[in-house]
């Protein structure tokens, strides 16, 4: 992984989420569900980069905030 072992905490709480939506998705509804799967992980990786790589450094800890925010409802669910 990209950063040792904060990274493949990162990708195992990843998979129980998935594992979870897969769990609680009926069959009928999972195309739609990958829909938005896809589209929130195509967001959180717009705000990461931008947390790292944009140059004004108030935009970049907005975007590092609300990258936090995003996950942080799905690490609860698991954490309870």
């Amino acid at each position: 992984m990209f950063d040792g072992p904060a990274s493949e905490v990162t990708a195992g709480q990843s998979q129980a989420v998935v594992a979870l939506l897969d769990a609680i998705t009926a069959p009928a509804e999972r195309q739609t569900a990958m829909g938005w799967r896809i589209t929130a992980k195509v967001a959180h990786r717009a705000l990461l980069s931008a947390s790292r790589f944009d140059t004004d450094p108030r935009r970049a800890t907005a975007a590092a905030r609300q990258a936090e925010a995003m996950v942080r409802p799905c690490t609860t669910m698991l954490l309870g």
